[in-house]
């Protein structure tokens, strides 16, 4: 059975909310040459995929939004 891969940073909703907002995400080693990210912004944070192209560089995709919270007014 393979490993499970944790993250204390980006496993929780309140977890992710800590997190500092920047412009690069926050990046986990999900497997070699693959890496799922989270970018936390000032709305709904962002999932991203990294992926190595095995001549030395990688590619990046955003996939969804997360945290969708509703403001309150």
């Amino acid at each position: 059975m393979p490993r499970r891969i944790r993250s204390a940073t980006l496993e929780t909703r309140t977890a992710r909310a800590k997190l500092a907002q920047q412009r690069k995400p926050y990046w986990i080693a999900v497997a070699p040459g693959i890496s799922l990210g989270y970018r936390r912004n000032a709305g709904p944070g962002a999932w991203n995929v990294r992926a190595a192209d095995g001549k030395g560089g990688n590619w990046i995709k955003s996939f969804g939004l997360a945290d969708q919270v509703r403001s309150r007014r």
